[in-house]
């Protein structure tokens, strides 16, 4: 069983959107959700949620300030799976993700963390003095479980991935900084900790940088709140990232 620790704080709609996709996307006999909302309320299970889901959901609604806080919080108290994935609220994953990350963590006990965010969705930061993410070009896989099982070496995957907690222990807590920042400082810090990106890359991507209605709109609406930091917003001719996705349901149940 694998705990997915899900941020849900604050833009409501990406929430509705991005938890529904996750839901109808994860094998739950595999999965336990738990929830972390920053002293938020917790959102609401959508209609026709698998009962294990309802059953093993775990909600936190206390407020840490951030999510590199709420990964603290979490290694700190949740005991649970070896392994776990952190994803964020803007986060819409694929059919067939979850087993396509635990095929590579099996397939290669050395590595620490996983990244599956793909080459395409890694747009600059515009406030971030870390580069972008080089593509890779090629990595060490092997076959495990009837998938291809493979990774490419970083220094550092980014925010949201499956993670072994043993990567994290005996080592010093993160330092979270600027809301949102410090998991980045933590991973180049520790290059002991085998990193790498998912190799052959997930269809995942992120609400956050989609160009088109209503989502480029919505995005607009939670900076202006503070809820959502600026980033840069995928071209149009990225739109392989989604196509997989029924976006125009989701618009209309988020209506």
């Amino acid at each position: 069983m694998i705990d997915i620790l899900y941020l849900a704080h604050k833009r409501p709609k990406f929430t509705d959107a991005s938890l529904r996709t996750l839901i109808a996307n994860t094998d739950w006999s595999k999965a336990r959700l738990v929830l972390y909302t920053d002293g938020d309320a917790r959102p609401d299970l959508p209609a026709g949620s698998p009962p294990a889901v309802h059953f093993s959901c775990l909600s936190d609604r206390q407020h840490y300030g951030g999510p590199v806080a709420i990964m603290n919080e979490f290694l700190r108290t949740r005991r649970g799976s070896a392994n776990f994935v952190k994803l964020d609220n803007d986060v819409m994953v694929p059919p067939g993700w979850l087993e396509a990350c635990t095929a590579v963590m099996d397939a290669h006990p050395e590595l620490g963390l996983l990244g599956i965010e793909p080459p395409a969705s890694r747009t600059p930061n515009p406030q971030s003095r870390w580069p972008v993410p080089t593509p890779e070009d090629d990595c060490g896989s092997r076959f495990s479980g009837g998938y291809l099982a493979g990774y490419a070496r970083c220094d550092s995957i980014g925010g949201i991935g499956l993670m072994r907690r043993s990567a994290f222990a005996g080592r010093a807590a993160m330092r979270p900084h600027s809301i949102y920042g410090g998991f980045s400082d933590w991973q180049l810090a520790h290059p002991e900790v085998v990193k790498g990106w998912i190799v052959p890359p997930l269809k995942v991507f992120l609400l956050d940088r989609l160009p088109i209605s209503p989502w480029k709109e919505l995005s607009a609406e939670y900076i202006a709140k503070g809820w959502q930091r600026p980033w840069t917003d995928y071209s149009l001719e990225a739109s392989a990232l989604w196509d997989w996705c029924d976006l125009k349901t989701l618009e209309r149940t988020n209506a």
